[in-house]
């Protein structure tokens, strides 16, 4: 495990938060209907499985917080990280602009990380991914990111 140099936690947005509420509430709706009516055991069954699956993946899948550490960024989520090395990132840059999330996916193509529509830092890498994410203060941590792709590249040099 690298030392962590900085870490920033996860924002979320209030349309990310009323998502996984309503997605929640749903699977508790469906899973309350099916249990008072006269359905087959297998249809409850598979009800009851999409309800559990619905209401548990957007848990684990959503980031926690997003680290620096010596050699690269680490997206935290409950179900599996993601590490970027800094020696393949281009550049990252702050865009936090308040607008919706699709309308930044489109200009700028890449892996949505992001729980926020107002916190956003694009990472551009050199395999040509990038990297979409909402850090709680996206200023600084492009800015530490910057530097630390830029330390990490020079000493390679």
């Amino acid at each position: 495990m690298s030392e962590i140099i900085y870490e920033s936690k996860a924002t979320f947005d209030n349309i990310i938060k009323a998502t996984i509420i309503i997605i929640m509430g749903l699977s508790i709706a469906a899973v309350v209907q099916v249990s008072l009516g006269t359905y087959d055991f297998f249809y409850k069954l598979s009800v009851y499985s999409l309800a559990a699956l619905a209401s548990t993946v957007p848990t684990l899948i959503v980031p926690t917080s997003f680290q620096l550490t010596v050699d690269s960024i680490i997206i935290r989520r409950r179900l599996k990280n993601i590490k970027i090395l800094y020696i393949n990132v281009i550049n990252a840059y702050n865009n936090s602009e308040g607008r919706p999330l699709w309308k930044l996916m489109f200009p700028v193509p890449g892996r949505t990380y992001a729980t926020s529509r107002h916190n956003i830092v694009v990472i551009k890498t050199a395999g040509g991914k990038n990297y979409i994410i909402s850090p709680s203060n996206p200023e600084e941590f492009a800015r530490k990111l910057n530097h630390a792709c830029n330390l990490a590249k020079t000493a390679i040099l």
